[in-house]
């Protein structure tokens, strides 16, 4: 129990607390089960959604540019991902002061995947996000795979994440 506390704390100060947390809590996380509003009004549930193939969630802001420029660089990816059954979703971390800029920027830019609004960042945060840009990859039954943080650096692995989860997906 003491060397535990002692490793415990050496843990959290030598590799710095927001990493190894969320490294423990991708280890050790139970699937998600949370209910958000569509853009649209209709509500998305997590539970509900399970089972039909990899989900990738990318958590962002109109606010912030870096989240803009990534779906701006990968809107093409996102786009063919969907196609293959894999559903990609774009939470949007806008608060009430920034929420009506939501649907015209992503009517102006021609994204077509499903777009929800957590404006208290509890989903966020139920992922160990605590910044954005944080991309979330889920297995068909809502595990997370892989989490980015900031903004991905190598769409390749991305991409081969997704396709080794699409062959692992149980076919419909």
């Amino acid at each position: 129990m003491i060397k535990l506390r002692h490793y415990g704390r050496w843990l959290l100060r030598g590799i710095g607390g927001a990493f190894a947390m969320s490294c423990l809590f991708q280890a050790w996380a139970a699937p998600a089960n949370w209910t958000l509003k569509n853009l649209d009004g209709s509500r998305y549930s997590l539970s509900e959604n399970l089972g039909q193939g990899p989900i990738l969630i990318v958590f962002w802001a109109t606010w912030c540019r870096p989240c803009k420029q990534e779906m701006r660089e990968y809107k093409s990816i996102f786009e063919s991902y969907q196609e293959k059954n894999i559903q990609v979703l774009a939470i949007s971390e806008d608060n009430s002061k920034t929420q009506s800029r939501v649907a015209p920027f992503i009517k102006g830019s021609g994204y077509n995947f499903t777009v929800l609004l957590d404006p208290t960042g509890e989903v966020l945060k139920s992922y160990g996000g605590i910044s954005i840009p944080y991309t979330v990859v889920l297995d068909s039954a809502g595990n997370v795979q892989r989490a980015y943080r900031g903004k991905i650096r190598r769409i390749d692995d991305l991409s081969m994440l997704l396709d080794t989860l699409l062959e692992q997906s149980p076919s419909e």
